[in-house]
């Protein structure tokens, strides 16, 4: 079924999209639609060739028509150009707890922080904790994250929502 990699896309689009600091309405809009695809119990195959995609609240002609590229081609060009807007292994920090797109956004722009290892290194000397946003528990949260052994990393990704997944193996 494809409405669960269709949703995985569109939030990752949303992510990179608050990252950068884009449109607040699409971004909200990209979030919409993925709670949308991945709430729907009929393959999102069946419902574009029947039309009722097209009728679903919260799927708009945009939406359809990345949507429609996704089943035709298997990747949608809007989030293919997004990606090459921001460096390899950034949304590699969405997987760690308490580190959202805002704070991505915010280690990524002040500290010029691009991957785990960066983000470990900025923690452990300090400069994280002087970002705004970035209060004791948070640090504790993500510092415990950054500690926690390979395998343990693997295993507490499979608990966590789809978009914290796979960072553990690039560790």
């Amino acid at each position: 079924m494809k409405n669960s990699i269709l949703s995985e896309l569109f939030n990752q689009m949303a992510d990179i999209m608050e990252i950068l600091g884009e449109d607040r309405f699409r971004i909200n809009s990209y979030r919409k639609v993925a709670r949308v695809i991945s709430d729907m119990s009929v393959d999102i195959e069946t419902l574009l060739s029947t039309g009722q995609l097209a009728k679903t609240p919260g799927i708009g002609k945009s939406s359809l028509a990345k949507i429609q590229e996704f089943v035709e081609t298997g990747t949608i060009t809007a989030h293919q150009q997004l990606l090459t807007k921001i460096p390899a292994k950034l949304l590699e920090l969405l997987a760690i707890p308490g580190m959202g797109p805002k704070g991505v956004k915010i280690v990524f722009e002040k500290l010029n922080v691009k991957s785990i290892g960066e983000l470990k290194r900025a923690i452990g000397n300090g400069s994280v904790a002087q970002l705004p946003g970035f209060g004791e528990k948070k640090l504790l949260q993500s510092r415990k994250a950054l500690n926690f052994s390979k395998n343990q990393l693997a295993e507490y990704a499979l608990t966590r929502p789809s978009r914290q997944r796979n960072w553990s193996a690039n560790f």
